[in-house]
């Protein structure tokens, strides 16, 4: 199962990289995200950095980064739990200076069927995906 959602900020990539490229600082507007702290030897993001991800629920689990693009993309595997997943953040510009944000989340196939049946499944994640644009929204454009 996978899901998307791409929006558009009022701020510069740079400024909208601060908070979606660092990992640590994800729990600044997912909401489901109750923490992210370095595992290992990780001094910071990088492609190939370790983190342990914390969510809101009992998912507690790694988080590594498979590709680390600054200011353009970043991609990450959740592995060590019960609900396995993947998911990327492509930023681009455009002439105005406004930066848009692909988010996407990919759980596999027997993750979204148990989430079809009894968790609410793509329309959950979605609804989440949606929550988190918001709110980074609220922390990088100007008042």
């Amino acid at each position: 199962m996978e899901c998307n959602h791409t929006f558009e900020v009022a701020a510069s990539p740079v400024a909208v990289w601060e908070l979606v490229g660092d990992p640590t600082r994800w729990p600044e507007w997912m909401e489901s995200v109750n923490s992210v702290t370095p595992k290992g030897d990780t001094t910071g993001p990088e492609h190939g950095a370790l983190y342990k991800l914390r969510r809101a629920w009992d998912f507690a689990g790694d988080c590594r980064i498979t590709l680390w693009r600054p200011t353009q993309e970043i991609a990450y595997v959740l592995s060590g739990s019960s609900v396995p997943a993947s998911g990327r953040f492509v930023l681009s510009s455009d002439a105005d200076g406004r930066c848009t944000v692909a988010s996407s989340i990919s759980l596999d196939a027997v993750t979204g069927v148990w989430m079809g049946l009894f968790g609410g499944g793509e329309q959950k994640v979605t609804d989440q995906l949606v929550a988190d644009a918001v709110a980074l929204r609220r922390l990088v454009e100007p008042a």
